[in-house]
């Protein structure tokens, strides 16, 4: 019997958004200048879920954006 293993890309985009953004938000020596919302990876014409990737965008305090991405990969 194929048992499939659960995926935790939702978790891990949680922690690390709320982690960025409580730095950015709360810490006095942060190099954090904003930390976005998590985006889910859809179908741009339909809407669907394309895959369980996620990402973040992230800017510094000179309003450099950086992208973080959570996406599972093989074994």
């Amino acid at each position: 019997m194929l048992v499939a293993k659960m995926a935790y890309c939702d978790y891990i985009a949680d922690v690390v958004q709320r982690s960025l953004y409580e730095d950015a938000s709360q810490n006095t020596y942060s190099k954090l200048g904003g930390v976005g919302k998590v985006k889910l990876d859809l179908d741009p014409t339909m809407g669907s879920f394309k895959s369980t990737k996620k990402s973040v965008e992230v800017f510094d305090c000179h309003g450099k954006k950086y992208l973080v991405t959570i996406e599972e990969t093989s074994n």
